[in-house]
């Protein structure tokens, strides 16, 4: 069913990001905001289409894709015929300018097609549940879910593709093959075996996804599971880096000073003196 909710906004109003409202299953009707509105918002359209007027372009709104307006932007929308529906969301915070910008959201944005729009339903509707059965603390819990949906929404922006999806391709198939083999001997030859890639298309994807090459990829995964295996008093610097696939202990520590700004040793014995 259709359901909407205006949070009463109390003391949550001090923390970095807070639900200012929220619409799930919502009967879209025909906006007209001459002054914009006054919280930045993401709108999903789930079912039929419609058109939007802002900044003196007329832009198609199809089902499934998605809008991030600003603050106080006018703009205009409405249905060109047929059922038209909406999720929604509106939020405020102390570090929301900050967090828009660093996420890429400075200027009107349109999301052409949310190809995993499910997974932004399903957090927008722990949003809504969370607010309506805990009307004391559910926007302090709401908020942490506001963040994760951004994160999502910044994902579908970006056009990253889904772990979620039927079917991954190429590229999501080299990761997750380096996420479960990880402590295997893992070649770019191997790499592109798996993903059905060239080694030039391979480097560019995630470099254009995670700012780094795959084999410092591989090395950052490494590294992160060599920290859970060094909060083990019973595991040596050695036996850690052997599990999870350096050939040497020399290059693991070096590489996890890289990373990390100290050494093997001294994250242990850090580690372990902080929870004795």
């Amino acid at each position: 069913m259709p359901s909407i909710n205006y949070p009463v906004i109390g003391e949550e109003q001090n923390l970095p990001y807070y639900v200012c409202g929220i619409g799930i299953e919502f009967e879209q009707n025909d906006i007209f905001r001459r002054e914009g509105f006054k919280y930045p918002q993401f709108v999903i359209f789930t079912k039929g289409e419609g058109e939007m007027l802002l900044e003196g372009k007329k832009i198609a709104l199809k089902q499934n894709s998605a809008i991030y307006l600003p603050a106080n932007v006018p703009h205009t929308y409405y249905s060109i015929g047929g059922e038209w529906q909406s999720w929604w969301i509106n939020f405020s915070g102390r570090d929301i300018d900050m967090l828009l910008e660093t996420l890429g959201f400075t200027e009107p944005t349109i999301i052409g097609n949310t190809a995993d729009y499910e997974r932004l339903l399903r957090i927008l509707r722990k949003i809504y549940n969370t607010m309506k059965n805990d009307n004391l603390y559910g926007n302090y819990y709401a908020s942490g879910f506001l963040y994760e949906f951004m994160l999502e929404m910044y994902k579908h922006s970006r056009k990253i593709p889904s772990f979620y999806d039927d079917g991954p391709n190429g590229f999501i198939k080299a990761v997750d093959y380096m996420g479960k083999n990880y402590a295997e001997r893992i070649t770019m030859e191997k790499l592109c075996r798996v993903s059905d890639l060239s080694e030039a298309h391979l480097c560019r994807l995630f470099k254009k996804h995670y700012g780094m090459r795959p084999m410092e990829y591989l090395n950052k995964t490494r590294i992160q599971h060599a920290k859970e295996l060094l909060t083990q008093s019973h595991i040596s610097v050695e036996n850690a880096a052997v599990s999870v696939g350096f050939e040497t202990p020399s290059y693991f520590g070096r590489l996890f000073r890289r990373y990390e700004g100290c050494s093997p040793s001294e994250y242990k014995k850090y580690y372990l003196s902080d929870i004795l």
